[in-house]
């Protein structure tokens, strides 16, 4: 059996191919490289073995916890195969990787050997001998990702602060903890945890493995990312008041200011060429991703990804398109999260040509996804971008958002920290979305629409 595997999550990412030789097959992508070298090294891999993609049988994803983009495009690339090629596809948790390279005491089986999902679990904290695994990274704010396996069981992922940790490490002391993050290991070097190397694809092969003789697989339309933080998705969704600084002297209430003497003037509607803005079709999908790759801080995300979305292979997402003088000019990329507490849809991308800036395409785009958040129930939308984009963060607080959070050092490449904001959508009373519900965005009408 010929299996994929692919592991974005980390500081670094990799792929492995088992199957096709004596020992499975590896690539690894360095850095946070993974959106661009994903695919292309996924073809370079297989093919190295005298393979096609044809002939795989399984695709097995590490879906989480870790980076958040890295999550996305791991999954987004399985999904996509999966999809188009009719594998079966095999999601694992990080957390139970790392926890399966973890070395008992001397005469004590190793308590995890596999994983499945915590909610379906009933399972005591006893485990093989009595000693429970716990795998720990780190997840940024003084908080660890947590994973507590034991006798083969996932019995909980959660999301702990060190406190909590030490305190529930001093109730239960047959306890395996296992890092491999140094600066996890001395954050909690009291707990005498094992630093292993950092997992890999090849890592999950053994849980890929199990998974896939028990037949037990995932579904490629609804299954996740395993974010246990839900991309801020729970932050935004409690009614807390953040404080934050002004964002811009376009946010709302406040006075705009007045243009520079030489200052670029929005195009005037009466003489500029109409912008015409639809859902995306597959024929758009070679102008978005030229204008995506020409776009230096865009988010950049596989092929496969896009593809995905206009295929309709992905429901939660939407891809909305403006076109200017027969040319595509922007694009914008939504997200519904269903697993949050309250319906939320994230905007995930919002990219517009330099030639067409300044025009009101950004917004009018923005504007598309809210409706489509509101035809899909969502109450609020949150977003994230760079602190250093002076001129996006205006657009957004122009939008009505405001800054919920700030996550420091989120971005590389460059290094920036990462401005989260949020917008309810409350929607007026007879209030009708601009833009049908239809599954497939082919049902959607087009319309040109005024972009000042």
């Amino acid at each position: 059996m010929k299996i994929l595997l692919i592991d974005t999550c980390g500081a670094s990412g990799s792929i492995a191919l088992a199957g096709a030789a004596p020992s499975p097959a590896a690539l690894s992508l360095p850095g946070r490289s993974a959106a661009e070298r994903l695919v292309p090294a996924i073809q370079s891999l297989v093919a190295g073995l005298g393979l096609s993609l044809a002939e795989l049988d399984a695709v097995a994803v590490v879906h989480g916890p870790g980076s958040f983009t890295g999550e996305r495009v791991g999954l987004s690339a399985a999904k996509g195969l999966c999809h188009a090629l009719d594998l079966p596809l095999v999601a694992i948790s990080r957390l139970a990787v790392l926890a399966s390279l973890a070395q008992p005491p001397a005469g004590v089986p190793h308590p995890s050997q596999s994983h499945r999902d915590p909610g379906s679990l009933t399972a005591s904290l006893a485990g093989w001998g009595g000693w429970v695994v716990h795998a720990l990274l780190d997840a940024g704010r003084g908080e660890f990702y947590s994973g507590l396996y034991a006798n083969g069981l996932c019995l909980r992922e959660s999301l702990q602060p060190r406190d909590q940790l030490l305190a529930e490490a001093g109730r239960e002391p047959q306890q395996l903890f296992v890092v491999c993050e140094p600066a996890v290991a001395q954050s909690i070097a009291e707990l005498a945890p094992q630093l292993v190397a950092e997992p890999t694809a090849a890592s999950a092969l053994p849980l890929a493995l199990a998974r896939i003789q028990q037949r037990a697989f995932d579904d490629p339309a609804t299954i996740d990312a395993n974010y246990l933080r839900r991309t801020d998705a729970e932050i935004f969704a409690k009614s807390i008041a953040v404080a934050a600084p002004p964002l811009s002297a376009t946010q709302p209430g406040t006075p705009a200011r007045p243009p520079a003497r030489n200052a670029r003037q929005p195009a005037s509607p009466m003489t500029s060429p109409p912008v015409h803005l639809r859902p995306a079709i597959a024929s758009d999908l070679e102008a978005i991703l030229t204008l995506e790759r020409a776009t230096d801080l865009a988010p950049h995300w596989p092929p496969s990804v896009y593809a995905a979305i206009l295929e309709s292979a992905i429901p939660q997402r939407c891809l909305f398109v403006a076109e200017k003088d027969n040319s595509l000019a922007g694009f914008a990329v939504g997200l519904l999260h269903p697993a949050a507490s309250e319906r939320i849809a994230e905007l995930e991308s919002v990219v517009v040509s330099a030639s067409a800036r300044r025009a009101g395409i950004g917004r009018a785009l923005c504007r598309a996804v809210f409706d489509w958040s509101r035809s899909q129930g969502a109450t609020e939308l949150i977003l994230e971008v760079r602190a250093s984009s002076s001129a996006a963060i205006a657009l957004y607080a122009g939008l009505g958002f405001t800054l919920a959070a700030r996550r420091p050092r989120y971005y590389r490449d460059p290094n920036d920290d990462a401005l989260l904001m949020r917008l309810l959508l409350e929607r007026e009373k007879g209030e009708q979305p601009n833009w049908p519900t239809a599954e497939s965005s082919r049902d959607c009408a087009a319309a040109t629409v005024p972009v000042n």
